[in-house]
């Protein structure tokens, strides 16, 4: 496992709604005039920090949301991490000239945002298209539903967490600019139907509704509408590339195919059917965790490695046969598999038991024994 790489990965929330962000509160007319006019402290928790002010949290309600540029005579100089987390109420958003940082998921699960705007002498950020681009990186750190990714050069990275949850998002065209897409980019963007990267584009291309990184044929944002192509052009399902894609009902992963990546199809609720090719050799964490309508699935021969949390709260699961292939199961891989009543492995007794498996593997989980073909083992 690459832990440099899965150390810049949020937080896995506890459940799919927790991506989407809570019900909004309700929003009346006087409220939204009071925030769009003048921001009210008393919305916000505020943390201290050098020179200024960050905004911690926010506790309010309104639709259309102003930052404040000052508190207590400083300046607000910054958005903590999570401060916005799950505000799906919020329409729109104004950053103030004087906030230079903004932390990881600041406005993620913020489903409802349709505006994003940027005051004027900002020296770190600007807004175009409802993009909220850090200028000089060329980095586009949030975006929306309504976002167009300009296409002028001014974008050459889409940054970590940019569109986390905003399920309103259908259509998304990559401009032939962009070269970087970060973790968990587009996680629970349930909505997304359409893919497409514009022509000239020297590190991706899309085929099918699905994002390909061009030289290692990696899958790297698939939707609800993706058919994953069989002409060799993909040969793994990168981390996070159906990430909270509840829409999508089934999939074909084509031969050729050799991995499953972390967080592959996390929360794909929706999926009732998989087919896995026989090459796939390792299932990357949480990569079907909260998959509550696949009701069987097979592990081809071959899969050497089932990762952490791989099958985690598949509660529709009733049965897996492992194959004798695997030489570990991960932490709490097929914990809270509530419905999982058969488990078959055809192995010997002893092979079965040299196999490393990790704390609270079958957590919550029915059933009482693995079968082996020379026997049972208690569980």
């Amino acid at each position: 496992v690459d832990w440099s790489a899965a150390l810049l990965v949020p937080r896995v929330p506890d459940d799919e709604d927790e991506i989407l962000g809570a019900p909004a509160a309700p929003v009346s007319a006087a409220s939204t005039l009071a925030a769009a006019v003048a921001p009210n402290p008393a919305d916000y928790e505020f943390e201290a920090v050098d020179g200024g002010w960050c905004i911690k949290k926010y506790k309010g309600s309104a639709a259309d949301v102003t930052l404040p540029s000052v508190y207590h005579g400083k300046p607000v100089t910054s958005i903590g991490n999570d401060a916005f987390w799950g505000c799906s109420g919020l329409t729109s958003i104004t950053i103030p000239a004087g906030v230079t940082s903004i932390g990881h998921t600041a406005f993620a699960g913020c489903s409802g945002l349709m505006s994003i705007a940027v005051n004027a002498g900002n020296p770190k950020y600007h807004s175009v298209g409802n993009c909220l681009i850090e200028t000089e990186t060329k980095t586009l750190v949030l975006g929306c539903k309504t976002s167009v990714i300009p296409a002028d050069g001014s974008v050459i990275s889409i940054g970590n967490d940019a569109f986390w949850g905003c399920s309103g998002l259908t259509s998304i065209t990559i401009p032939a600019g962009v070269t970087s897409i970060g973790h968990t980019a587009f996680a629970g963007c349930s909505g997304l139907m359409s893919i497409a990267v514009n022509a000239g584009n020297p590190k991706y291309h899309s085929v099918g509704n699905c994002l390909i990184e061009t030289e290692t044929k990696t899958l790297v944002l698939g939707c609800k509408t993706s058919v994953i192509p069989a002409d060799g052009s993909v040969i793994s399902i990168g981390n996070d590339a159906f990430w909270g894609c509840s829409g999508l009902t089934s999939i074909t992963i084509p031969a050729g195919v050799t991995s499953i990546g972390w967080h592959a199809f996390l929360f794909c609720s929706g999926l009732t059917s998989i087919t896995i090719p026989a090459g796939v050799t390792s299932i990357g964490g949480w990569a079907f965790a909260g998959c509550r309508g696949l009701t069987s699935i097979t592990i081809p021969a071959g899969v050497t490695s089932i990762g952490w949390d791989a099958f985690r709260n598949c509660s529709g699961l009733t049965s897996i046969t492992i194959p004798d292939s695997v030489t570990s199961i991960g932490n709490s891989a097929f914990e809270g598999c509530s419905g999982l009543i058969s488990i078959t492995y055809p192995g010997e007794e002893g092979k079965w038991r040299a196999i490393s498996k990790g704390e609270s593997w079958h957590r919550g989980c029915p059933a009482i024994a693995v079968q082996c073909e020379d026997g049972n083992v208690i569980l």
